[in-house]
């Protein structure tokens, strides 16, 4: 799968409510190999436009493209093996009972074509933020920081798609936020970026491109 160079947002405008716009004629490109951090007050619009971006929002005005492939044009079957979202609500991103059987969706895609060596993947991908010991552990009695480690390494078995990730660090300790950190200067290496919602940019130093804020309807390119 080859992935798209960017993300382009033209005239947008949208709003939950014709009295209450969150964007208006917004316009922003979103180059796809990037690291880009999302920043604005609380309440300003940052979930809005992730969920804009992964297609879960389509009542706004204005376009969105891949390329220049009009989003109303993508299925979303297609846009969802080009941008993968991570909801901030940790229970949102889990698809099953224990982390080897969600790992399993995320990387087989509800197909049964599960083979050893993506068992082995999966695993890996575990024990890259230690959450290994818990693979067949059910999420009720796992910690909110346990079931984060597990959804970002059911995300890093999806390396080639453009990762939109909400408070990603939230629920991390120093430690594992390293780990993360360490797996998102891998795939940025290998040319693959990422959106990233965050209040603490302090912690993606020397690993982000450039930071982009929401405010007043509007979304600007810090210089």
């Amino acid at each position: 799968m080859i992935l798209v160079s960017k993300i382009k947002i033209e005239g947008l405008t949208f709003g939950y409510s014709p009295d209450h716009l969150i964007f208006d004629r917004a316009n922003v490109e979103l180059p796809l190999s990037e690291i880009i951090l999302l920043h604005g007050a609380n309440g300003c619009g940052k979930t809005t436009l992730c969920r804009l971006l992964a297609g879960l929002e389509t009542r706004y005005r204005g376009n969105l493209y891949l390329d220049d492939r009009n989003y109303r044009k993508v299925t979303p079957s297609e846009l969802s093996k080009q941008v993968l979202y991570l909801k901030q609500e940790i229970d949102c991103n889990l698809l099953a009972s224990t982390a080897s059987e969600d790992m399993a969706i995320w990387q087989n895609r509800f197909q049964q074509n599960d083979s050893e060596l993506r068992r082995v993947e999966r695993l890996h991908a575990l024990s890259r933020l230690e959450v290994h010991d818990f693979q067949d552990t059910p999420f009720w009695e796992l910690s909110g920081g346990q079931k984060k480690r597990i959804s970002l390494s059911s995300i890093a078995l999806l390396r080639n798609r453009f990762w939109i990730l909400d408070e990603p660090e939230a629920g991390l300790d120093a430690s594992r936020l390293q780990q993360f950190i360490s797996l998102l200067e891998e795939r940025k290496q290998e040319g693959y970026g990422a959106l990233i919602v965050s209040h603490r940019k302090q912690h993606y130093k020397g690993i982000f491109d450039q930071i982009i804020t929401i405010g007043d309807k509007i979304i600007l390119l810090d210089k």
